[in-house]
């Protein structure tokens, strides 16, 4: 993580509504949804809420295109450690196998 990029995160840690969050995420909530956050603004939520955590966060996307994206940006905002499990990109009840790149990468 650079200065800046650590300036930015101490600045978010004494916003109210963060450390509101945060609070609920040591309490041990399990399940906190977040909405409302534009572009990459969820990711910096995200990566100060990883930077003083040593629990994995649990992040699930609308979608494969928000998932890639949020992977992208979590990285760009410093957090060790992000995995993108891929969706298998058949359904269910088909009899295809998926693909073998996507199978190793959900491991």
């Amino acid at each position: 993580m650079n200065r800046l990029q650590s300036f930015q995160i101490e600045r978010l840690e004494v916003n109210e509504e963060f450390i509101r969050l945060r609070e609920r995420l040591e309490k041990g909530e399990k399940a906190i949804p977040i909405c409302g956050l534009a572009g990459s603004s969820l990711a910096y939520i995200l990566a100060a809420l990883c930077s003083k955590r040593s629990h994995p966060l649990l992040l699930i996307a609308s979608n494969r295109e928000r998932a890639e994206q949020m992977a992208d940006d979590m990285q760009f905002f410093g957090v060790q450690n992000v995995f993108h499990f891929p969706d298998t990109e058949t359904l269910p009840y088909e009899l295809d196998e998926p693909h073998v790149e996507i199978a190793a990468r959900q491991i």
